[in-house]
């Protein structure tokens, strides 16, 4: 089983996602770069499946770059927010989406963290393979264990960088 139920947390932290999260500058700049690589190269209008769509803010950029776009996303909380972007993602996990949006897709998007909340990734090359056309791109983003940001502002105060295992604590 590649991923469980999605977690009340990222309900409870929905609006502060979208509000928060998506207005910092350097998500806009990480953002850019992975919408850059999902439309690198196309010829023409690409199908995306957005898998983990969150709050929709790579799903209505990438409509915006003229791309057909399906989202994905478990939590109703971030699924309302998306809402607030005009991305209607419909109700539905990785493991769920091949039989939930078909399969023939350009570009499978799996973007920041989504792979950290699933407990294996076997199954991955299975599931993306039932989502991508021949010859399709699967974009896939992880996070770090160690936050760039957070490890720099410590620094830069003369702090030494959080040691011990990372916890990431949602709500």
């Amino acid at each position: 089983r590649v991923c469980g139920e999605p977690s009340p947390a990222f309900d409870g932290e929905s609006i502060r996602y979208r509000l928060n999260w998506d207005s910092r500058c350097i998500v806009r700049i990480w953002r850019g770069r992975v919408l850059a690589a999902v439309l690198e190269g196309a010829p023409g209008p690409l199908r995306v499946v957005d898998i983990g769509a969150g709050a929709g803010a790579d799903s209505a950029a990438l409509r915006a770059a003229g791309c057909d776009v399906v989202s994905v996303e478990p939590s109703p909380g971030m699924r309302a927010e998306a809402r607030f972007r005009g991305v209607d993602a419909l109700a539905g996990s990785l493991e769920s989406a091949p039989g939930l949006v078909g399969s023939g897709y350009d570009v499978a998007l799996l973007n920041f963290g989504v792979l950290n909340c699933v407990p294996t990734l076997a199954g991955l090359e299975g599931l993306l393979g039932r989502l991508l056309k021949v010859g399709g791109r699967a974009v896939l983003v992880w996070m770090s264990r160690r936050c760039p940001v957070d490890t720099l502002s410590r620094l830069r105060r003369g702090q030494r960088p959080r040691r011990g295992r990372p916890v990431a604590i949602v709500a």
